[in-house]
């Protein structure tokens, strides 16, 4: 669609849709507004949710009638050659570099077009990703930040920990990822094991080949079953086989939430508790925080109105920070999100990075 004009408060500005996607069943575009040029132009981004499915150039034209929709202003200054990061952040992003459909330039490119400042490269038990990610933000309007979702045991069984602001090339980190690295291997070929008995058989070749060099993970599993023809869709193979508790499951050998905890904060890291769900609760946050973990992903696709309220009252109560993300994968996967979908503002960025710094002694 082509741009068109609408008069906000006076001044004139360029709109166009950035992309509409459906995210966990709620239909959803971007809508971009802009004036001026160079250092003058400023920017705004937003998230609309039509009614029904109604079409961008119908949203268009009530927010001509109802100029009130746009976000905050995004205006480029210039610190150290790259633009000041505002408006809203995704701090839960995946590449190819584990389970991920998309290489690290296209993941760039994407947050690019969302209007989205800045994006967290949190791959699974790997930071593969960040530096590619980091070279393809070079000169563009995206910052990105080094992180990694690190498998952990808890009282519970298994949490998933987002680190950031980690060094890309420190030598315990790159020993601790060999490890999980290998048990990742050893769960595969496990699992490719009872998957033969159970009459689905698929090739540790094929699902190496789906993994290519990031650590395996079930989803590789599942694409090499879909491949194979064994089950028609991903989210069939893990209904039938690879589910938690599912017949071809392998349980994790997992680390302690307390080492990897330490682990990430002598190397001046952040760490938050990702997408708790129905765990979300003071209980957990409590005891989580007695643990050492600094916070908790509030913002998370499958994260209900309820939920986020929750977390976002318990949080600074308990002197926890908060974070948020889409969990992007791809654009053909089963989970249904789009980088810079929840909308998380920057200043949650900011937090965590300024906890950063204090414990670099900065």
């Amino acid at each position: 669609m082509a741009r068109r004009t609408i008069e906000i408060d006076g001044d004139v500005w360029a709109v166009y849709p950035s992309g509409r996607v459906t995210a966990y069943d709620r239909d959803e575009f971007g809508l971009v507004f802009e004036k001026g040029t160079g250092t003058d132009r400023v920017q705004r981004v937003t998230r609309y949710s039509p009614g029904g499915a109604r079409r961008p150039d119908k949203a268009l034209a009530e927010l001509a009638a109802s100029p009130s929709q746009p976000g905050p202003v995004q205006k480029p200054s210039t610190t150290a050659g790259r633009p000041e990061s505002v408006g809203v952040v995704d701090l839960h992003v995946h590449t190819d570099a584990s389970d991920g459909e998309e290489p690290p330039d296209i993941i760039v490119q994407r947050a690019v077009r969302g209007g989205v400042a800045a994006i967290a490269i949190t791959d699974h038990d790997t930071m593969d990703g960040v530096a590619p990610a980091v070279e393809a933000s070079a000169g563009k309007s995206v910052r990105v930040v080094a992180g990694c979702e690190f498998s952990v045991a808890v009282w519970w069984g298994e949490l998933h920990l987002l680190g950031y602001f980690l060094p890309v090339a420190d030598s315990e980190l790159a020993d601790f990822f060999d490890v999980q690295r290998q048990r990742r291997a050893n769960r595969a070929e496990e699992t490719v094991g009872r998957l033969a008995r159970l009459g689905a058989p698929v090739s540790m070749e094929g699902v190496a080949r789906e993994a290519a060099s990031a650590p395996i993970g079930r989803p590789h599993i599942a694409r090499a079953l879909v491949d194979c023809g064994r089950v028609g869709t991903v989210a069939e193979a893990f209904a039938r086989y690879l589910a938690d508790g599912g017949p071809a499951c392998v349980p994790k050998v997992l680390p302690p939430l307390e080492a990897v905890v330490e682990l990430v904060r002598q190397l001046g890291g952040v760490t938050s508790a990702a997408h708790l769900k129905e765990r979300a609760n003071r209980d957990t946050l409590s005891r989580l925080k007695e643990l050492g973990v600094d916070g908790v992903e509030v913002l998370h696709p499958s994260h209900g109105d309820k939920t986020i309220a929750l977390l976002r009252g318990i949080a600074p109560q308990l002197g926890m920070l908060t974070t948020g993300g889409s969990d992007f994968h791809g654009s053909t996967t089963d989970r249904r999100s789009a980088i810079g979908v929840p909308r998380v503002p920057v200043e949650w960025m900011e937090s965590l990075e300024q906890l950063h710094r204090e414990r670099l002694g900065e």
